[in-house]
């Protein structure tokens, strides 16, 4: 390949690497976000979002009300 010359798939390739660098900057951005967000809830919040995936509260206890009792 000469030097003067720069294919369009070489151009298409540069900008194509350059959009990818992008993104994976941007997905480590939104990671540190969810992280720090994350790092900021107490264990009481973060049962409560785990109920409301649509069980009860109680199906996320380890153990059974009859152990309990």
């Amino acid at each position: 390949m000469h030097n003067r010359f720069t294919s369009p798939i070489m151009r298409y390739l540069d900008t194509l690497s350059t959009q990818i660098m992008n993104v994976q900057r941007d997905i480590g951005k939104l990671n540190d976000q969810h992280y720090h967000q994350e790092e900021g809830l107490t264990s009481i919040d973060r049962f409560h979002r785990a109920s409301l995936d649509g069980k009860k509260p109680t199906e996320h206890l380890p153990y059974t009300i009859a152990e309990v009792d």
